[in-house]
């Protein structure tokens, strides 16, 4: 039988595992509960909607309206413990690999970097950089910008095996794009976002540094490409829509440069 003395030893570590794993669920945060509620959620949305795939194939029916209304209220239901502004935290994950994830909408964004008023074409998350949108000499869905990030391109070095690992990046909708602006966001109690120059209304500390428009007469470029056109003068002549984080408002362009930031996912 085992002595009192080694009893004692064993139940003192015991009672010291179970005070260090009550100790380590304590520095859990709320923010973190919340973030990991809409991980798993999202995981059990994507399950759901293979699960009605399989059904089609077999020659059944697919409810995907039910996943998707399932995943809305279980995302609403990990805010419930959050003060009304601070669920932007729960909203946006950074990767560490130079890129952030929406929780909510599943899209995964590139961080920006490098705002010292020099681009540098050869780093595509720099800040400073602009790109043609239709224009063979710097096509952003050639080569210059999107081609470096998915590691397909002779343009200067290419990220391989594509930026954090994935080859599928674009340009976002103009909707993914407005998905990022918030007008909550301020730089000081007198300062709301938009107010001045390099005040976008976005979560830098999120995306890293963001251009604007500050006013009607900025020069030089201060929106961000969509992959929305609008309109085709000609063959290789477009006018896509761009946003403005100064207010997220939305403008037509044609042959102007501007910023770019790369967007993947949104499936499942």
């Amino acid at each position: 039988m085992p002595s009192l003395r080694i009893v004692s030893a064993q139940l003192l570590v015991i009672v010291v595992s179970v005070a260090v794993v009550t100790s380590a669920l304590a520095d859990v945060t709320e923010h973190q509960k919340c973030q990991k509620a809409k991980i798993l959620a999202r995981g059990k949305w994507k399950s759901c909607r293979s699960g009605q795939r399989a059904k089609i194939v077999v020659g059944k029916t697919g409810d995907f309206t039910k996943c998707n209304a399932t995943l809305a209220a279980k995302l609403v239901s990990a805010e419930k413990n959050l003060p009304a502004d601070e669920t932007w935290i729960c909203t946006w994950i950074d990767n560490g690999d130079g890129t952030v994830s929406d929780l909510d909408t599943g899209l995964m964004w590139e961080k920006k970097n490098a705002q010292d008023g020099v681009a540098n074409f050869a780093n595509p998350h720099d800040f400073d950089n602009a790109y043609y949108y239709g224009d063979a000499n710097g096509n952003i869905v050639g080569s210059s910008f999107l081609g470096l990030l998915n590691g397909q391109t002779s343009f200067d070095t290419p990220i391989e095996p594509g930026f954090a690992g994935y080859r599928d990046w674009r340009l976002p909708y103009v909707s993914e794009l407005l998905s990022i602006v918030d007008t909550t966001v301020s730089y000081g109690p007198s300062l709301p976002c938009g107010s001045a120059d390099y005040t976008p209304c976005i979560r830098q500390s999120v995306f890293g540094p963001t251009v604007m428009c500050f006013s009607q007469t900025t020069s030089g470029p201060c929106k961000y490409h969509s992959t929305t056109v609008d309109r085709v003068y000609g063959p290789g002549s477009y006018a896509n829509d761009t946003v403005d984080f100064a207010d997220g408002g939305i403008i037509i362009t044609s042959g102007s440069p501007n910023a770019a930031r790369a967007v993947r996912g949104g499936g499942d």
